[in-house]
C-alpha cells in the first residue's frame, strides 16, 4: 500500500538521453537484436533493444546532510518511446504500486526526441508492478522485458530498487535449495567464518545487517542470482528453472523422509561432486543435458553475489569484503565506498 508522498523530479536531459542513445537508438525496422534464447520471443519489440532491462533507469540518490540517503533513497526514470514523431502521443503516464492508484505519473518529451520520461524519488529495497497508459490505452512497457502476474492474473511490468530483497524470479522451495548449494560453494562455511560472524561489531554492519537474508552463510547470493536472472543473464533463467526441479527430484528419490532443505550436507556435497563431474545418477537428460555447465554457471553466480557491491543483493553490509580482509590480509574497501558502507566523500554509489 502506497504511503509516502510522491517527489518527482526533474533531470538534465542530457541524463536521460544518454542512456536513450546507448541503449534504445536502434532502427525498429532491422530484425530483433536478440531473444534471449526464446525468452522474448513474445516481446519482439523488447528485443529489438539493447539491454532493455536497463528500463526504467534505477539511479543512485544522493542527499545531502543524509549519510545513509544513497542507501534510502533511488531515482528512478519511466521512459517511453514513440515509434513515429510523426504521430507523436498526445499523452502517456504510468501508473504503478508506488502510486496511489487515481493519480498516474505523466511523462514529457524529452527535448525534440522521441522519448517521453518521468522521473520519482522511490525507497530502495521495493519491487514495483507498474503499467503504461498512452492516450487512454493501457499497455506494458514494450523496452522493460520483465512481466509477472498480478493476484488477478492481470500482466504488469515490474523492476526493483536498489538493496531488494523481495524475491522476483525464484520460489520459497527454490530459494531453500539455493541457498544450500551456495553455501557448499563459497569459503564463507567453515569453522573460521563462523568465528568471524561471532566476533561482527553490529555498529559495523549497521542498518544493512538486519537485511540480510537470514544472515545466512551464503551472503545473500542467491538474492543476487534471483534479480540477476531477471536482468543482465535472463538467459540464463531456464537453467536454474528446469535444473532445481531436478535436483530436487533426486535429493527426494536418495532421502523420502526430509524435505530437502533439512537433508544433512553430505547430500548435498555428493550431489554437487556428481553434477559438476556431469554424469549424477538418476538425472534426467532428456530435461537438462549438462548438468556440469549448471553447476558452472551457479558457482560463478554465486560469487559475484557474495563479493558484488551490497546495492545488487548479496553481500549485505559488506560481509564478504570484510571476511576477505579477515582472512586474506588487509582490503581497504571502506576508502572506495560511499557512507554508510563506506567513508569516500567522492563516491555516491
Amino acid at each position: 500500500m502506497f504511503q509516502m508522498p510522491r517527489m518527482e523530479m526533474t533531470l538534465p536531459a542530457i541524463h536521460i538521453l544518454n542512456r536513450c542513445t546507448k541503449y534504445l537508438a536502434r532502427d525498429m525496422a532491422q530484425p530483433p537484436r536478440h531473444s534471449y534464447f526464446n525468452h522474448l520471443a513474445a516481446l519482439p519489440q523488447a528485443a529489438q533493444f539493447l539491454e532493455g532491462w536497463r528500463f526504467p533507469i534505477v539511479d543512485s540518490h544522493r542527499v545531502d546532510g543524509d549519510p545513509l540517503g544513497v542507501q534510502r533513497w533511488n531515482v528512478v526514470t519511466f521512459v517511453w518511446r514513440a515509434a513515429d514523431l510523426a504521430a507523436p502521443p498526445g499523452r502517456v503516464e504510468v501508473f504503478g504500486t508506488f502510486l496511489p492508484p487515481s493519480e498516474p505519473l505523466l511523462l514529457n518529451q524529452v527535448n525534440d526526441s522521441r522519448y517521453w520520461a518521468a522521473t520519482i524519488r522511490l525507497p530502495t529495497g521495493i519491487a514495483h508492478d507498474y503499467v503504461f497508459r498512452v492516450d487512454g490505452t493501457f499497455t506494458l512497457d514494450p523496452i522493460n522485458p520483465r512481466r509477472r502476474a498480478a493476484p488477478d492474473k492481470s500482466a504488469w511490468s515490474f523492476f526493483w530498487t536498489d538493496y531488494c530483497r523481495t524475491p522476483v524470479t525464484f520460489e520459497r522451495w527454490e530459494i531453500a535449495l539455493l541457498s544450500r548449494f551456495t553455501s557448499h560453494i563459497l569459503p564463507l562455511n567453515t569453522l573460521e567464518s563462523s568465528i568471524f560472524l561471532s566476533r561482527l561489531d553490529p555498529q559495523t554492519l549497521g542498518a544493512s545487517r538486519g537485511n540480510l537474508y537470514r544472515f545466512d552463510e551464503s551472503a545473500g547470493a542467491v538474492n543476487f542470482i534471483d534479480k540477476l536472472i531477471a536482468g543482465p543473464e535472463l538467459h540464463h533463467r531456464d537453467d536454474y528453472k528446469l535444473c532445481l526441479p531436478e535436483i530436487d527430484r533426486l535429493l527426494r528419490q536418495r532421502n523420502p523422509f526430509q524435505e530437502p532443505s533439512q537433508m544433512p550436507k553430505e547430500m548435498y556435497a555428493a550431489l554437487y561432486s556428481e553434477m559438476g563431474a556431469g554424469n549424477p545418477p538418476g538425472w534426467n537428460f532428456g530435461v537438462y543435458d549438462n548438468p556440469a555447465y549448471f553447476m558452472r554457471t551457479l558457482r560463478r553466480h554465486t560469487f559475484m553475489g557474495a563479493f558484488s557491491h551490497p546495492k545488487y543483493g548479496g553481500n549485505a553490509g559488506g560481509f564478504a569484503w570484510d571476511y576477505l580482509s579477515e582472512a586474506h590480509g588487509p582490503f581497504a574497501w571502506r576508502e572506495a565506498l560511499e557512507a554508510p558502507l563506506g567513508t569516500s566523500t567522492e563516491y555516491f554509489g
